[in-house]
């Protein structure tokens, strides 16, 4: 098992109010008391906790227009809570700059379709995006990484 420390080696707080002193693994995401709306007081999201382990697949299904994608945008900062917080690695998602979240979280939507001509290998490149420059071309250190990662689910 991997150990959490913070980039400052600073104590992380969860939801609940706990704290990891940099030796224990908090899970990767959390969130309580959530709270989440595109119009101020009418919520379409609220939960009183959620905790998906690090490292884990975990699937979120439930019935069209339960909330899925409202609560997935809430773990990648696209959409503050009205009440609550969401915890990536032990820090609220919103004290994550736009790149750092990036790399370390990503969400593919389903509204997303790619041309017929796109290969599996140039979506993979785009989780390359985060790390590095807007203009910069893919280097060699981006194409082994897709390498590994198309490796990884044997494509």
């Amino acid at each position: 098992m991997s150990k959490h420390t913070t980039p400052d080696g600073d104590s992380t707080v969860g939801p609940s109010g706990e704290t990891t002193d940099g030796d224990e693994e908090p899970p990767g995401i959390e969130a309580s008391d959530l709270s989440l709306a595109y119009e101020p007081g009418e919520p379409v999201v609220e939960l009183d906790r959620l905790t998906v382990p690090a490292g884990e697949v975990t699937a979120l299904v439930g019935p069209n227009g339960s909330g899925k994608s409202t609560l997935l945008k809430s773990m990648n900062a696209e959409l503050s809570p009205e009440n609550g917080m969401v915890y990536f690695d032990g820090r609220d998602v919103e004290q994550y700059e736009t790149t750092e979240l990036a790399r370390k979280l990503g969400l593919l939507s389903q509204q997303n379709e790619a041309p017929a001509s796109t290969t599996v290998r140039e979506l993979a490149a785009h989780g390359r995006y985060p790390h590095r420059g807007f203009f910069e071309s893919l280097s060699e250190e981006d194409h082994e990484a897709i390498d590994r990662a198309l490796e990884r689910v044997g494509v």
